[in-house]
Formats: C-alpha cells, structure tokens, sequence
C-alpha cells in the first residue's frame, strides 16, 4: 500500500484542531452543566464517553477470594486456587480526574484510516490487516483490530489527540465505585460480552453458550454488557493496552509505571473471546505483556483527558511522519493457541505464554 505523503506542519495542524474541538473543560462531577453524555472525535469519527471523576476501590478485597475460588469451581475449575489472584490485592482506594473514553475499541476501518492518513508503518507492517482479514469473519471494518503492539496503540492514540487509558483509569470505566466483578453487574451473564463459548475449541470454554462469535464481534454487539458509564466490550471481544507498566498494588500513577520512555512489561485489561468468565472480571490483570509483541486478541481503546491542551508528539526529524512514542524493538508475535488458561507462578508471560 502507498503511503500518503504530507508536510508535517499539515499534520500538526490537524492535532491543534483536534484539541479544539476535544479539550474543553468537562465538569469535575456533577455540579455545574454537565456535558453531552456522548461526544464524537471529528479525527476518526469515534464516539466517547463521559467518565466523571471519582474514587473507586480498586483490585480485589481479600475476604471475597473464598467466594471466587467456590464460584470458579462451579464453572468447573476443580483447580480454581486463591492465588489465582494475588496480583488483585491489595485492594485499594483509588481518584482519578475525569476523562472521555471511547465507546468501542478501536476498529480496522479506524485504524487503516490512521495508516493512511499519516503514512505509518505498523511494528508487525501488515500483519494486523492480513489477520484481520482471517480472524474477523470476513474482514469486516467495524470489528476490532488486533495484532497492534503497544506502540501502534499509542501512536494511533496521539493522532486521535489522545493517549492509551491508564490501568486505574480502565479498571475505573468498568467497574464505577461499587467494585462490581463485571462492568454490568457483580454477577456472570454469559449475555454480556463475546468470550469463548461453544464455537470456540479451548478446554476452557462453555459449550452450553452460543455467543454468535468464534473469533471477534462487531464492536457494540452486546449493549446488555455496557459498563455504568456507557462504554461497551470493556471485557470480552479484544484484550485492551493501557499505559501502564506492571508494578504490583497499591496503584500509584507517582511511582514511574505511567512513564511512557521507560522498558518493561505494559498492563493489558478486559478479557477477550478467547477466554472464560475467570479472565473476564474487571479486576483481573493480564500483566507483563511486552510492547513489542503483537496478539491475536489484544487491541486498544483511546482516553481523552479533560481540559488539556493536545500536542503533537510526532518525530518532527522523521519525513515520513511516524511517531516516535517508544523505541522499537523486532519483539514477537503470538498465534491462536499460545497460552494457558491462567497465570502461571513460573511463566515470565502469564496467560499468553511467549512465542518463540
């Protein structure tokens, strides 16, 4: 595919305009006017949402291990253990800003425009279009892309006038102040989100289910799942980047895992098709995922802060218009079928295991 050439100032120009138009001062709770619910990014045409400010309780509270392990034994995890879920606790209060998130996850019609726009070239080049085309029962542009690695995200989120969601940030979107299991209620409905049911060939899957997908859904497909702030597929359908590098709990956005120039493993929230109620709970963190890889479920949803400015992040000494939001790195790529069920106390990559 051709890239479009453009001067850089040209692209400069759309980033202010898109600050315009996006970085007005949302009200800080509910005091004053609110605004819309729904705002629509003029850049990619994505809808957001409204997430006020708050303070949440984030993780896992200790006294509701029994509980989980009992439940997951009745899903029939005879093995379900309590430190399954370790990496959940302590469970913490948490205050985050308000911020607009996108609606849905970021889509292959979406992400084929930002190629195009700005002539970038994606890690893993085409493979996020050929798989696409292979995963998503037909290619069609409103699922959403996968095999993005974590700078593709970002880079896509900078052109959008935006960044990725921190973890405190998406775990806040899904669950509200309630500490709700899953973003529509505190209880499994199989209803809610796209994950691996009858189609799906894992051990793990629940064959008393028809969910209508094996393999991605059309972002939106299951409204009965949105989260208290309106967003949908937050857990289910793709795997989600955020900004943050895996530290352990308490969440602290002080203590360098919001760093966007530093190495390590970057958080990835939300479940995907391919996994089972476990995986699909809000406070369940896929951890140490390296940037530089790219999988078959995971892609990303964009946040766009409240009353700051947007400025463009491009690599002005580049002249083909990239982004140069982290150092790239040959990193892997990881197929269908390379991972276990749950985190392992001896893998370095818990739940995908790494390629080779």
């Amino acid at each position: 595919m051709t890239a479009l050439k453009r001067p850089l100032w040209a692209a400069a120009l759309v980033l202010l305009a898109v600050g315009s138009a996006l970085a007005q001062r949302a009200p800080e709770g509910v005091q004053g006017p609110s605004p819309p619910i729904i705002r629509t990014n003029p850049t990619d045409g994505a809808e957001m949402v409204w997430v006020p400010a708050g303070e949440f309780l984030m993780g896992t509270d200790k006294a509701e291990i029994p509980r989980l392990v009992e439940f997951a034994k009745k899903m029939g995890d005879a093995d379900a253990k309590a430190w399954f879920y370790e990496e959940e606790m302590p469970q913490h209060k948490v205050k985050v800003d308000g911020f607009w998130l996108y609606k849905h996850e970021v889509t292959n019609e979406q992400f084929e425009k930002f190629v195009k726009a700005m002539g970038y070239k994606p890690e893993k080049g085409d493979l996020w279009r050929r798989y696409s085309e292979k995963y998503t029962e037909g290619g069609k542009a409103n699922h959403p892309v996968v095999y993005v690695t974590w700078k593709d995200a970002v880079a896509y989120c900078q052109w959008a006038g935006g960044r990725l969601p921190t973890e405190a940030e998406w775990e806040y979107a899904a669950r509200r102040t309630d500490a709700r299991q899953f973003p529509w209620e505190n209880d499994w409905d199989p209803r809610g989100c796209n994950f691996a049911d009858k189609r799906s060939k894992r051990a793990w899957s629940d064959k008393t289910v028809d969910d209508g997908y094996e393999y991605t859904a059309p972002v939106g497909s299951y409204p009965q799942g949105a989260s208290p702030f309106g967003a949908l597929d937050m857990t289910g359908n793709v795997c989600e980047w955020c900004s943050s590098l895996y530290k352990h709990y308490p969440y602290s956005g002080d203590d360098g895992r919001e760093d966007s120039s530093a190495d390590g493993a970057r958080v990835v929230r939300g479940g995907s098709w391919d996994d089972c109620w476990y995986t699909l709970r809000v406070a369940f963190r896929y951890y140490q995922f390296v940037p530089s890889y790219a999988f078959y479920d995971v892609g990303f949803r964009v946040v766009v802060s409240a009353g700051r400015p947007f400025r463009s992040r491009l690599d002005t000494k580049n002249g083909t218009g990239t982004f140069s939001s982290s150092r790239p790195s040959p990193g892997a790529i990881v197929p269908i079928g390379a991972r276990s069920v749950r985190p392992s106390r001896n893998d370095s990559l818990p739940i995908r295991a790494q390629a080779p």
